[in-house]
């Protein structure tokens, strides 16, 4: 992955840079905004990218941001992400194993600069698409819109329409696919939990019955 430029030189910039995984929600990584609180987005927009982290920390170090003692885990990583379809279909336990390692490069490197560098991008793209930015979750983000987003070239993700989204604060949203299941993130309270999954669901009978005039 080609990192972008202008971000690399303001991360060359940052002094005193620790890696503090406690931290992490002080950064634009994770996002709210302020209409979101208690509102059902409709045929809202999901992105999801596939293996961030691991393929910021392979751009960083062709920017010479990561120590060249991390060559070795790199250059495996590099390999396994070029070859990883053909691993899958020979050995499917050989796969898993991989993306195990894979996975873990993020904790084993602990280099700040991950998180930075994901920062910077989210806050720029909450300003520039500003309003439509609905949630923020590290890898995955809503946007209320059908705008081609330039910004994602760069990246491996994918881009899927979700029926409806809910998000009643950090970490704590459901949405329900363009398949109509359900997912619940975060609510640990079974009765309350239920109880918006019902609520939900009758906001969205209504809508439907509104929609047919009915």
């Amino acid at each position: 992955m080609k990192l972008d430029k202008g971000y690399i030189e303001r991360l060359k910039k940052l002094e005193n840079l620790k890696f503090n995984s406690f931290l992490i929600k002080d950064k634009m990584i994770h996002y709210i905004s302020d209409g979101a609180r208690g509102n059902l987005y409709e045929n809202i927009t999901r992105v999801d990218f596939i293996g961030l982290y691991t393929n910021i920390l392979i751009g960083l170090f062709d920017e010479g941001l990561l120590e060249e003692s991390w060559k070795e885990d790199i250059d495996r990583v590099r390999w396994f992400l070029k070859n990883r379809n053909d691993i899958k279909l020979l050995s499917p336990n050989e796969y898993h194993q991989w993306k195990v390692h894979c996975n873990s490069l993020y904790s084993k490197i602990k280099s700040p600069y991950v998180v930075e560098y994901m920062s910077m991008f989210y806050s720029d793209l909450v300003e520039k698409y500003r309003g439509l930015i609905v949630y923020i979750d590290v890898d995955r983000f809503y946007i209320n819109s059908d705008k081609e987003i330039e910004e994602l070239k760069i990246f491996n993700h994918s881009i899927e329409k979700v029926n409806y989204f809910y998000a009643e604060e950090l970490k704590k949203y459901i949405e329900q696919d363009k398949h109509g299941e359900i997912m619940v993130s975060g609510f640990r309270d079974k009765t309350k939990k239920e109880y918006l999954v019902n609520l939900i669901k009758q906001e969205i009978r209504r809508r439907k019955l509104e929609n047919l005039g009915i």
